[in-house]
């Protein structure tokens, strides 16, 4: 794809910051960043992190950081309130046209706790003091949030210049649950990587899946991605398909290991084991990079 005549075409330049965990940080939303930044860099003539029209506000969980190529330009410690007044403060003075922020349940930080979840509403400093316009990407959209989280998240929407949901059932949820606006709402799939086709076939061998029907889940591990559901709809399956095997690939979050260890994990695999299901449903717990998931999604 000749980016260069895309950016003549349809593209006006624009000086664009991400608000988001980013690369090395081991998360999805990490990844989703860095990938739409780059592809929003190579649109404007530029390679991310060689250049200034895409810079990235980067959210810590460890005191030290990480490792940031150039193109972190400002770092957050979720858990210091300051710090988002900070950012904010930074790109007010920058010359930024517009911020894109990547909201998740527990990326930010916050002292409000409704059960197992932190609401994160350390952001709204940010976003509360922020005089340039705001898009924002939500990646959950829940359909019986807490009090906590809906009030944090219409807050979030009520900032926010546009919002992006990546499903026409986020977009319903949001008018319907979160009293949002459809005109501020634009919807936008999440997308895949651009790969040409290739016959399944072709990499089962990784997963020790020859000649069986294969379904995968993928992502960081966490409670709210319903994998329990999934394995116990696998013992209607395997009566139907009784050479499916079913692969739930990635390490668990982080985040979720650090605060309860790998109990959520611990309890799937006793489900697996009490359902009869070892010979259908397969673990594979680590951290994948994205030529590792291009091949494990073509082999499903």
């Amino acid at each position: 794809m000749n980016y260069r005549n895309m950016e003549r075409s349809y593209f006006k330049p624009l000086y664009i910051s991400f608000i988001a965990t980013y690369p090395p940080r081991q998360c999805g939303i990490a990844t989703f960043t860095h990938d739409l930044a780059s592809t929003v860099a190579r649109l404007q003539g530029e390679e991310i992190g060689h250049g200034d029209r895409v810079q990235i506000v980067a959210l810590n969980n460890i005191p030290q950081g990480y490792p940031y190529g150039d193109e972190v330009r400002f770092e957050i410690h979720a858990q210091k309130r300051m710090d988002y007044r900070k950012a904010a403060d930074f790109l007010n003075y920058s010359e930024i046209d517009v911020v894109s922020l990547q909201h998740e349940f527990g990326i930010f930080g916050g002292e409000k706790v409704e059960g197992e979840h932190i609401l994160g509403e350390y952001v709204l400093s940010l976003l509360s003091n922020l005089k340039k316009p705001v898009v924002t990407t939500l990646h959950t959209v829940l359909r019986e949030p807490s009090p906590g989280q809906k009030e944090v998240l219409q807050a979030v929407c009520g900032y926010s210049t546009l919002v992006v949901a990546q499903s026409r059932k986020a977009v319903e949820l949001l008018e319907e649950v979160y009293d949002v606006s459809r005109e501020k709402i634009v919807m936008i799939y999440h997308g895949a990587p651009d790969v040409p086709f290739l016959d399944p076939a072709y990499y089962k061998d990784q997963f020790h899946a020859e000649g069986r029907k294969l379904v995968l889940t993928f992502g960081l591990l966490s409670p709210n991605k319903g994998i329990e559901v999934a394995i116990e709809a696998m013992a209607e399956v395997v009566k139907e398909v009784p050479d499916v095997l079913y692969i739930v690939l990635g390490a668990t979050h982080p985040e979720v290991r650090r605060r309860y260890g790998e109990s959520y994990r611990i309890s799937l695999e006793r489900m697996v084991e009490e359902l009869g299901l070892e010979e259908h449903v397969a673990f594979y717990n680590r951290f994948v990079t994205s030529d590792e998931l291009i091949r494990a999604l073509v082999s499903a």
